[in-house]
């Protein structure tokens, strides 16, 4: 939905929370982390008690880099539904990427038992134990991930090599992302996550790639 059409939707339905919601994930996408954070602040304040948003919450606080109060939402977010996928990603993510290794690693382990073999929890789980230096842990959780799949997650997977130093990999994922146009890449460039390899040029090459395509 373009900018106009979002704007045309709030004006009608400006205490609408999904409407909020899904431009909060609108302007997130087109790499406005701080617009997104105003939005979605908005959409908790009418329904707090959504752990999807406040899931949601968390991760657009994780990406305008406001780390700590990320943190204190996901945790909160959990609070709400213990077995909600979306704060668990969330939480597992930004403990990891915070240092707080065993909570992510405890709740990587719980999402895996919850939830299975999904690619993106076994690339969640295997971000935390790249983050707690347990590489050889996450290199077999994204052995096991399926390749032949058409996976959306394939921008997030790369996330995990990246957090290894890994750059050929990361890379690799990312071009495989960008060409079958997953719909979670334009997250990645504002994922606090890439920031370690943002700056080498073959991941720049591709990040150059999605401002232009």
């Amino acid at each position: 939905m373009a900018e106009s059409q979002f704007q045309l939707v709030l004006e009608k339905e400006s205490a609408d929370p999904e409407s909020l919601f899904l431009y909060a994930r609108h302007l997130l996408m087109l790499g406005r982390p701080d617009g997104a954070v105003d939005v979605i602040q908005n959409v908790v304040e009418i329904d707090p008690l959504s752990s999807t948003y406040q899931g949601f919450y968390a991760y657009t606080l994780f990406c305008a880099r406001r780390i700590e109060h990320s943190l204190m939402v996901a945790r909160h977010a959990i609070t709400l539904e213990s077995d909600a996928m979306c704060p668990l990603i969330c939480l597992c993510v930004v403990a990891a990427y915070s240092n707080h290794h065993a909570e992510a690693l405890e709740v990587g382990m719980r999402l895996m038992s919850i939830n299975g073999k999904i690619p993106i929890i076994m690339a969640t789980y295997a971000y935390a134990c790249a983050m707690a230096g347990q590489y050889e842990t996450a290199r077999q959780l994204l052995d096991e991930i399926p390749k032949t799949h058409n996976l959306q997650g394939k921008s997030l997977i790369a996330l995990v090599p990246a957090a290894m130093g890994d750059i050929e990999t990361t890379s690799k994922w990312l071009a495989q992302a960008l060409t079958e146009r997953c719909s979670w890449l334009p997250l990645i460039r504002n994922d606090p996550r890439l920031d370690s390899v943002r700056t080498h040029p073959q991941i720049r090459q591709v990040l150059r790639a999605l401002e232009h395509g």
